[in-house]
């Protein structure tokens, strides 16, 4: 964070610099008046001196008594320090304070001898090239017969002039030190007042930014700033309840947001997700960072050109990993950004799949058999060989066994998923053996099958026996159907709180790409040996149904050409 010089140093430093500039500023002025006062004064002292003295000159300078006046120019500088010039209208000098006239340069180019000459009066401050320092000149002109003849200069060092100066600011510089002293106190005095109103408004406006609404500021002074603390605590309490309101209004927001089961996702123009309710950061596995940009999550382009290309509030079915949605897209007028609510309708859609799948598979089983059917009447009707007529018949008589063990399945099926009270009573595990032996032992004796049952003694379980001695008819059916030698063995055993019973045989097997399907209705791995061995299809599905109302579960393993192992796994209760 950048530093900041406190408002008391600025405003203490401020105040004294303007009262060291005010301070220095009055010493330049008063010098420099001072100055062109005194300046003032000596060429007017010069100029009387001159007028005195040019009587005295003008008597010599006619008698033509030069040495005289020479002589009385450097005795006059011995008594008063001015120096005195005696220059000729021609330029040439012929009297002076310091140097022989004669050894002296022309004269006629120095100002103040010009200005006299042309306007009786002359006055010049320059650096005098003979004595290589700065003077004051004033230069009166001399007359003889009523005409300038020459020119009487006086003139004095300007450090004489300026050294006066000097002694007569000195003796103010006392007064300004006390003047300076007191503006210090005065600088630091505002300064501190100031300073400390101000950083009070500054800590309570932090405060405020903190989210402290009952902060309140004390700084009671007629000005600006007991005005800005007034405003200041009418602002908190506006702010406080205003904070309130806003709170209540996003609790209930977020409340009602977190009821709906629908997922949510608000975005902003550029993309970035703002607020997202749980339902969508679990179906959509989101961790709820507000500045993740919605393409990271949605991969795909299909989304995003419904958003990109938004002309109006509409919905569409949107699929995302495996599951359907019914997708609502609305605009935002204040930030140009987009809600989009997903409505999970997987279910339904899975609904009208297997609607579709099984009407086309029940029509499907059910128009082979009642082709055949058909087509085998007709040849009864001409058939007169008897031994044709009987197969014909046999024909018949098998596609319709095969129709009505479809449409047993089927009542079978419905009867299950609408009924999912079970009939529950307590039995032996060896009596239900003993059904499905006495059920199934003519049919394997005419494959020439083993059909084993092997079972701990005294296994007792609680469950709906008809419907399960129905699950485990079909898998042993099953077996029977697809085994062609070998055995078939049908085993229970207590593992833990379950009941296991295996069904395993040395039939031809299921192929590893089959083994996800075969619980699916009317999922048949082989079409053309389950019609003629009157398998339905549906037998499978019949046996995951039960099982899972026992709160069960059932596997299938299988090798191809080694044959296939059913577990159902049912716990006790």
């Amino acid at each position: 964070m950048k530093s900041r010089k406190s408002l008391f140093v600025k405003l203490f430093f401020t105040y004294l610099l303007k009262t060291i500039l005010a301070g220095i500023l009055i010493v330049i002025l008063a010098n420099h008046n001072v100055k062109t006062n005194n300046l003032k004064i000596f060429t007017d002292m010069l100029t009387l001196n001159a007028k005195t003295l040019s009587h005295h000159i003008t008597q010599n300078y006619v008698d033509k008594n030069f040495s005289e006046i020479d002589k009385f120019a450097k005795e006059s500088i011995k008594k008063s320090g001015i120096r005195i010039t005696l220059i000729n209208k021609d330029g040439s000098v012929l009297a002076d304070s310091f140097k022989n006239p004669l050894e002296m340069e022309n004269h006629l180019n120095r100002d103040e001898v010009l200005i006299a000459l042309e306007n009786n009066y002359g006055a010049s401050v320059r650096k005098s090239e003979s004595l290589n320092e700065i003077l004051l000149y004033t230069a009166l002109p001399i007359y003889e017969n009523n005409d300038k003849a020459a020119v009487l200069r006086l003139s004095m060092p300007v450090k004489n002039v300026s050294v006066f100066s000097y002694e007569f600011i000195s003796k103010n510089y006392f007064i300004l030190f006390i003047i300076f002293l007191i503006s210090i106190a005065i600088s630091f005095i505002l300064a501190r007042s100031v300073g400390k109103k101000t950083l009070e408004l500054t800590n309570a406006f932090k405060e405020l930014s903190l989210g402290n609404f009952n902060i309140k500021t004390h700084v009671t002074s007629e000005d600006e700033l007991g005005e800005l603390s007034d405003t200041f605590n009418d602002m908190s309490d506006q702010m406080q309840k205003l904070f309130h309101q806003i709170s209540s209004g996003k609790e209930e927001l977020n409340e009602i947001i977190a009821s709906v089961s629908d997922a949510i996702m608000v975005i902003e123009k550029q993309g970035m997700i703002v607020l997202t309710n749980k339902t969508f950061d679990k179906q959509f596995d989101f961790d709820g960072n507000k500045k993740t940009h919605y393409k990271l999550i949605f991969k795909d382009e299909t989304l995003a050109n419904r958003i990109e290309n938004y002309s109006q509030e509409e919905s569409f079915l949107y699929e995302n990993a495996s599951k359907y949605f019914s997708c609502t897209i609305a605009y935002l007028k204040e930030n140009g950004g987009h809600v989009v609510v997903f409505h999970d309708i997987t279910d339904i859609k899975i609904l009208e799949n297997f609607k579709k799948d099984l009407i086309g598979n029940v029509s499907h089983e059910l128009k082979t058999p009642l082709s055949l059917i058909k087509i085998y009447l007709e040849l009864l009707e001409n058939e007169q060989d008897k031994k044709e007529f009987k197969a014909h018949l046999e024909t018949v008589n098998r596609n319709v066994e095969r129709l009505s063990n479809i449409i047993d399945d089927l009542l079978t099926l419905s009867e299950l998923e609408a009924k999912k009270i079970l009939d529950i009573s307590e039995f032996n595990i060896s009596d239900l053996f003993d059904e499905m032996k006495i059920l199934f032992k003519e049919k394997a004796a005419n494959k020439n099958i083993a059909l084993e049952f092997k079972t701990e003694k005294n296994i007792s379980l609680k469950a709906d026996k008809f419907r399960l001695e129905q699950a485990l008819s079909n898998v042993i059916s099953n077996s029977l159907r697809y085994t062609e030698k070998g055995n078939v063995r049908v085993c229970a055993r207590i593992s833990g709180n379950n009941l296991v019973i295996e069904v395993k045989d040395s039939g031809i097997g299921i192929p590893k790409k089959h083994l996800a399907h075969v619980f699916k209705r009317f999922y048949v791995v082989d079409k053309s040996r389950s019609r003629k061995t009157g398998g339905t299809g549906l037998g499978l599905s019949i046996v995951k149904h039960i099982v899972a109302l026992h709160s069960g579960i059932v596997k299938i393993e299988s090798v191809v050409a080694k044959g296939t192992e059913v577990s159902i796994r049912i716990p006790f209760g």
